[in-house]
């Protein structure tokens, strides 16, 4: 299966047959509003991910060991729900 960028440069470049220049300038127009979001989200994800403190990285730390628990509970949660 295409991509979705595969998918919008194949229509940019066909709706400017022999001009490339146009095509491309096209493609990114389009491309651009699907990446500017999840661009925009790196920062918070990173500083997440990476934190610049020793009690930041504790509470990352913590967050991930008690994951599986909580997800767990949330699956048995909605299985008793049924």
């Amino acid at each position: 299966m295409p991509s979705r960028g595969a998918f919008t440069l194949a229509e940019a470049l066909a709706a400017h047959p022999g001009d490339p220049a146009a095509a491309f300038r096209r493609y990114e127009a389009a491309h651009r509003r699907l990446v500017d979001p999840k661009q925009r989200n790196v920062a918070q994800a990173s500083a997440l991910l990476v934190p610049a403190t020793r009690g930041g990285i504790l509470a990352r730390n913590l967050a991930t060991r008690l994951w599986p628990a909580v997800a767990a509970a949330t699956r048995l949660k909605h299985a008793l729900a049924r």
